[in-house]
């Protein structure tokens, strides 16, 4: 008896050694692929930052963001989750952060179905949505649709002036299409902070 305890207990202590060094191995691969998924989130987001401070400076705006339907399984609501700014303008990602699609349908709907939209003048925006942005100081804004691989809508380019005649949508389509490219297909997908 004292024999096959022996054996048992040694059985189980190969075992136990097996199934930690087992745990180790996959905690250690997954460890690994996170570093490296978290280093290719920062990378992108770096080179989003890095377009949008270019608009922003090339077409004179005042702000230039992304407007982010989330959650993507079921967009309920949109959110501004990258945003650049000129020196003292106020940042509008404060007014458009969980913001229901219900408030602002007929905005969202023309975000949705159109690959641009040019607002030139707020008059054409459903009230809600005029509201918010001309509290922000808008008086043009020029959307661009964004769209993953399977052409479904992952967000909006959107590039915002505050004063008369300043952005010149005619010129400038191409770089804003360059632009759009350039990010739609590294955006990360919206995940609302909880601070």
């Amino acid at each position: 008896i004292e024999i096959l305890c022996v054996f048992i207990g040694g059985g189980a202590a190969i075992y136990a050694a097996y199934l930690s060094s087992s745990t180790k191995r996959g905690v250690n691969d997954w460890k690994r692929d996170y570093e490296k998924a978290s280093t290719k989130k920062i990378n992108d987001i770096a080179v989003i930052y890095s377009e949008l401070w270019g608009l922003l400076h090339n077409l004179n705006a005042d702000r230039v963001y992304v407007i982010q339907p989330h959650p993507l399984v079921n967009y309920l609501y949109i959110s501004i989750g990258l945003e650049v700014v000129r020196n003292g303008v106020h940042k509008i990602s404060y007014s458009i952060k969980t913001l229901s699609m219900s408030e602002v349908a007929n905005f969202c709907g023309q975000l949705v179905k159109q690959d641009y939209v040019f607002y030139d003048g707020l008059e054409d925006m459903d009230k809600r949505a005029k509201a918010i942005f001309s509290v922000n100081g808008t008086t043009q804004l020029v959307i661009k649709k964004l769209v993953d691989g399977k052409d479904n809508w992952v967000g909006s380019l959107c590039i915002d002036a505050m004063s008369e005649n300043k952005l010149d949508l005619v010129d400038n389509i191409n770089y804003i299409n360059e632009v759009a490219n350039n990010i739609q297909f590294i955006l990360p997908e919206y995940k609302e902070v909880i601070r």
